[in-house]
């Protein structure tokens, strides 16, 4: 593990993908290595890998709120790729374990935006709007949405 962070630091992608490959062999549930190879992969443009292993780092851990940074990575990838009804399900799973991090519902709201629900997508991001992190986004966001209905009409 400690080689492949050196690896992913330095951006020798490769190498670290290597290195925590090994170590997710060595260790099958550790979810810091899945997380790792999943950022790796991500870096190395191979999404698909990055996903597989995203969703194996859930699926060792289970959902709970210690888990919601590796769901937001993995929702904001899936969201990335086009694949908003995959994002929709992966968040909404959330939402029966967990109350959602602002993050989280912005990446509820790319999803549904993404999916054509353009009202529900204002919801979920007005509720991230507390929070000073994602505020901005939000905000942003909820303009865009609103923007385009209006060019619609």
């Amino acid at each position: 593990m400690q080689a492949a962070w050196i690896h992913f630091d330095r951006k020798r992608y490769d190498s670290a993908a290597d290195c925590y490959r090994s170590a997710a062999q060595t260790r099958p549930k550790s979810v810091d290595a899945r997380v790792g190879l999943a950022k790796a992969y991500e870096r190395l443009g191979s999404t698909d890998s990055a996903i597989r292993a995203f969703d194996k780092a859930i699926k060792l851990h289970g959902l709970d709120r210690q888990i919601a940074p590796v769901v937001l990575a993995q929702a904001n990838l899936l969201n990335k790729t086009g694949r908003h009804g995959r994002a929709l399900a992966l968040v909404e799973s959330c939402q029966n374990a967990f109350r959602l991090t602002a993050g989280l519902e912005c990446a509820l709201g790319m999803a549904l935006a993404g999916d054509g629900r353009y009202d529900d997508a204002i919801e979920a991001f007005a509720h991230a709007t507390g929070d000073a992190q994602y505020m901005d986004f939000a905000y942003e966001q909820i303009r865009r949405i609103k923007q385009l209905r209006h060019q619609n009409r």
